[in-house]
Formats: structure tokens, sequence, C-alpha cells
């Protein structure tokens, strides 16, 4: 098995794994907890070199499914809104 074979296959599963309704909803949790959208400036390097190592690996599967980073951003934002509104009713109450 060649290179592009085993990217081709490589690609594959992760689309598979990815493509469900579960899939993204697990790379929806990716995106928020490791700093795809957003970053988290800290004073300590090596905590910086951490988060980056962990926002290469969430944009690496990114790449591999072909995902459209824009699509992601808009579901990203209605769960951000929804999440400020329920903490909003709760502070409320």
């Amino acid at each position: 098995m060649d290179w592009l074979d085993r990217e081709t296959k490589t690609r594959r599963l992760f689309k598979d794994c990815f493509d469900t309704e579960h899939g993204k909803e697990v790379l929806l949790k990716l995106v928020q907890d490791y700093h795809v959208f957003k970053t988290s400036p800290t004073p300590d390097p090596y905590l910086s070199a951490w988060q980056e190592g962990q926002r290469s690996v969430v944009l690496k599967i990114l790449e591999l499914v072909d995902t459209d980073l824009r699509v992601l951003r808009t579901r990203f934002d209605q769960q951000e809104l929804a999440r400020r509104n329920r903490q909003d009713n709760l502070n409320k109450n």
C-alpha cells in the first residue's frame, strides 16, 4: 500500500466517523474545548505550546474530514449564544 492509498483510507475512515450527527457533535466539542476559534493568551510558554498542540490536532481532524469551517463556526456560535442565554436566564432567577 503506497502513501496515497494510506492517506485516502485514513481520510475515508475519519470522514465516516465524523460525518454522522454524533460525529459532528464530537467535532464541535473538540472545537470548543481546544481553542480552534478563540485563543487563550497565557504568559506561560509551556501552556501556550500545549494549547497550540491541542488546537493543531483538531485542525488536522477538520482537514481530514474536509469540514466547511464557516458551517462549523455558525454551529459553534449558535451553541455559544444558547449557552449564554441559559446562563442569563439562570442569573435572572
